[in-house]
């Protein structure tokens, strides 16, 4: 059985701009409803759109959708469970900041416990849980399951995954079109 998660491609956003102190929820709504429309400059070898052996599925935001769609997957199943962590935020930003400063400030923030106007850590976590056990259900189903999703819950989702004992097979980038393959031998159940 393999699970591949794939991380969404790069969104048509503008992520040089700055955002204004009361601007940040608007940004992070803009950034939400954003679509992909470049394919990944390299290969993702276990993906086979159309094969009868996959079955794909990906997060209801739009990046995830959208990025399913380019690579030919049709028929997507959208869950909630695939959703990216919220970025926590104070309601206004202290001063005008760079939007690139903005995510890495407030996601290291996340990592520390912030969570205002977000679940938190924890819930993500659980989160994650409930994901990993829904994509082992349909791995066991299907044979094989592609998740299109998000930087930070694919990273809980792989961990929850290993740490229930699948193997991490390939890792691959960090960034846009990153992605993870992950294993596990099914199981023959005993006549």
């Amino acid at each position: 059985m393999k699970i591949i998660l794939v991380r969404h491609g790069p969104p048509k956003f503008d992520n040089t701009k700055y955002i204004e102190s009361a601007g940040l929820q608007e940004a992070l709504a803009e950034y939400a409803e954003s679509v992909v429309t470049e394919e990944p400059r390299h290969e993702i070898p276990a993906l086979r759109a159309g094969s009868e052996s996959q079955i794909a599925v990906c997060s209801e935001l739009v990046r995830s959708r959208s990025s399913a769609a380019l690579l030919g997957f049709g028929g997507v199943t959208a869950s909630p469970l695939l959703n990216e962590s919220l970025l926590p935020y104070p309601d206004v930003l202290p001063f005008r900041m760079p939007w690139r400063i903005v995510l890495v400030f407030f996601r290291i923030a996340w990592l520390l416990g912030y969570k205002q106007n977000a679940r938190g850590i924890r819930k993500d976590r659980h989160q994650a849980r409930q994901a990993g056990g829904w994509l082992i259900d349909l791995a066991q189903t299907h044979g094989e399951v592609v998740v299109f999703g998000h930087g930070i819950m694919n990273r809980l989702i792989v961990k929850q995954l290993t740490n229930d004992g699948w193997n991490n097979e390939i890792t691959f980038g960090r960034g846009y079109w990153s992605y993870c393959v992950v294993s596990h031998e099914r199981q023959v159940k005993a006549q």
